[in-house]
């Protein structure tokens, strides 16, 4: 099969421990784009939170963020497809999340994550025990703290391209999911981690984004792969042609996948590329 373009999710799937690129991994996306195969991001992060070891990677030029939410031209810096939110899921969401007091939102507006002074202050009290260290300080570097949360989320409800919610457990997470689930069809709810609802327009989704960069790019979707390890990478995997779970990947998505490879602790994706790329010339 002539792979054409590889999505890939970032955190727990091509990057390691950490946030980390390895060498491995970074050397086998430059040989992957060498032999013309389009590397896309495909992350929950916002735009402004992507790795520079990521988005100054030679030859990435397309990143798909905030789950489908914005796709970035990344040589640009320019996006170029967004999907806000409704006003009224918006109201619906924010009514829920101050009546449910062991959560913390955070809204995403042009890419750039806002949330509560409170929760940026102590992440670890709105989160679980297990939440590592990596992921505070992540939080403390890239969201920018507001006070009167609720009231800048109000003002800028026709704007925000997502809403993050964090809770003390998974528990809490799905019973709040259920409980938006049943007051509206309009927003599109998923998770990358356990205790953590991302929810977007209705039109957005990984997939639908890699879809829509196919588009741009004249790219079937027979020539397409995706690599992922949670909830929220499910439906790219589906989409493409081939799609690939890490090994340390949740259930359901390894059940969606087609393949699963070595764990990304294991530079599984660098070993799949260069799988692609052996089965590539093996073809000519």
């Amino acid at each position: 099969m002539n792979i054409k373009l590889l999505a890939l999710d970032l955190d727990d799937t091509t990057l390691s421990t950490g946030g980390v690129l390895t060498d491995y991994n970074r050397q086998a996306l430059l040989d992957a784009m060498a032999h013309g195969i389009e590397v896309v991001v495909a992350s929950g992060r916002n735009y402004t939170s992507l790795p520079k070891c990521i988005t100054e990677l030679s030859g990435i030029r397309y990143a798909i963020v905030s789950n489908g939410a914005s796709i970035y031209d990344v040589t640009k810096n320019e996006r170029i497809v967004g999907f806000p939110l409704p006003k009224e899921a918006v109201a619906l969401i924010l009514r829920e999340v101050k009546s449910f007091e062991a959560c913390r939102a955070e809204v995403i507006i042009d890419s750039i994550a806002y949330a509560p002074t409170d929760y940026l202050d102590d992440p670890l009290k709105f989160s679980p025990p297990t939440i590592s260290p990596h992921i505070v300080e992540y939080l403390k570097t890239t969201r920018h703290p507001v006070d009167d949360f609720y009231g800048f989320a109000e003002e800028n409800a026709q704007n925000l391209d997502c809403v993050n919610i964090t809770f003390t457990s998974a528990d809490d997470r799905i019973a709040f999911q259920k409980r938006i689930e049943e007051q509206t069809d309009d927003v599109y709810l998923t998770s990358s981690i356990g205790h953590l609802l991302e929810i977007s327009n209705k039109h957005t989704g990984k997939g639908s984004g890699m879809r829509k960069v196919c588009e741009m790019l004249n790219i079937p979707l027979p020539a397409t792969c995706a690599c992922g390890n949670a909830d929220n990478d499910i439906d790219m995997i589906l989409s493409a042609a081939i799609g690939a779970a890490v090994e340390n990947a949740t259930e359901s998505c390894k059940a969606a996948a087609d393949i699963i490879i070595p764990k990304n602790t294991e530079n599984g994706v660098g070993q799949f590329i260069y799988k692609l790329l052996s089965e590539k010339e093996s073809e000519v």
